[in-house]
């Protein structure tokens, strides 16, 4: 029975091995967020945690932009400041440069306010008003002065007076601003007193080291006193000019200060000491000493323009046509092309002009 039965009992299959899942391709890259473009795009984001990651991601870029924009513009405004700031640098030093080379340049005659008694002041005579006053007659003498060299400037102590104080130092502006142009220019200190005396009152002036002397008379005087005065320190700071200046009636004293200059220190006072004296001599209608002294002032400076001219002159006026013509010749471009403080501006295009017009017929040139 037992074999019927094994025999009548299919035998029972085998059981079947379980599938094993096909193992996914690992990713090809490390970066999650290729990973994550690459599941959204297969379709394998099944639980949406790759397009999270995405989406935080943008998140983060945008971000990431604004803080760039911030710091693009923090640079922006860095690079406007450091470009700012050596602008400023720069015109500081051009200013600071600008302000030694004018005081190096400066060649006044700067005028103190005068020692004045107090009895005086209280009366409206300050010692202001007096310096004023001076300088007031002293514009006038350079504005009747007609030559060729130019006129020194002059000035009040006072003009400059800026009341505005450098920090920390005690020190204004005005004061700095004197203290450099007398440290590094050629100014020259016009100053003096008003006193009281017996007669009535007595101005005395002074130019730095020189003294312009001491004119006295009545207070009722006083204009004329100033007058005076104005023209003790003329003579005493502009010795050129002044002589030039002089009235025909007296030559003498024209001709006596020239050649006391003509042993002057200073080359340049003394050319235009021996331009004068050959302007003079050739007033006189001396041309061959106003010949000779235009060219002992053509041996300090070659190229000085009033002495070409008066060698002009002077050979023409000794009838040596072609020698004149030839200094005219050598005048004229030099004239053209002068541009020097040294000379009067207006005297210089007055003298160009006529003598464009009168070449060889007699140029009436100022000194």
């Amino acid at each position: 029975m037992a074999d019927l039965d094994e025999k009548l009992t299919p035998p029972k299959k085998p059981r079947a091995a379980p599938r094993r899942r096909k193992a996914e391709a690992p990713p090809d890259t490390p970066d999650p967020i290729e990973i994550a473009m690459a599941a959204v795009a297969t379709g394998a984001d099944r639980h949406g945690a790759a397009r999270a990651v995405l989406e935080k991601h943008a998140c983060l870029i945008d971000i990431q932009c604004e803080r760039e924009k911030e710091e693009l513009g923090v640079l922006r405004v860095q690079r406007l400041t450091r470009w700012l700031i050596l602008v400023a640098v720069a015109a500081v030093i051009a200013a600071l440069g600008a302000l030694v080379w004018n005081a190096s340049r400066s060649t006044s005659l700067v005028i103190e306010p005068f020692g004045v008694p107090p009895a005086l002041a209280q009366r409206g005579l300050t010692g202001k008003v007096v310096s004023a006053r001076i300088l007031d007659q002293l514009a006038e003498l350079q504005r009747s002065t007609e030559s060729m060299r130019g006129e020194k400037s002059y000035a009040n102590d006072w003009q400059d007076d800026i009341q505005l104080d450098i920090p920390q130092t005690g020190v204004s502006i005005s004061e700095a601003w004197r203290t450099l142009k007398g440290w590094l220019g050629e100014e020259t200190r016009i100053g003096g007193e008003l006193v009281q005396t017996p007669a009535g009152i007595a101005i005395t002036t002074r130019a730095g080291a020189l003294s312009g002397g001491t004119v006295e008379g009545a207070e009722a005087d006083f204009d004329r006193l100033v007058r005076e005065a104005a023209a003790s320190l003329y003579k005493a700071t502009q010795p050129y000019r002044y002589a030039i200046s002089l009235p025909p009636e007296r030559r003498a004293e024209r001709e006596q200060m020239l050649m006391a200059l003509t042993g002057d220190p200073s080359p340049l006072e003394r050319k235009w000491a021996y331009s004068g004296l050959s302007a003079h001599y050739r007033g006189l209608g001396d041309a061959r000493r106003s010949l000779a002294m235009a060219r002992q002032a053509l041996a300090i400076d070659p190229d000085m323009l009033p002495a070409i001219g008066n060698v002009a002159l002077s050979e023409q006026a000794l009838g040596h046509e072609e020698a004149a013509l030839e200094s005219f010749r050598r005048a004229l471009p030099a004239w053209e092309k002068s541009a020097s403080r040294e000379y009067d501006e207006r005297v210089s295009r007055l003298n160009l002009a006529t003598f464009d017009t009168r070449v060889g017929d007699g140029w009436a040139m100022q000194v």
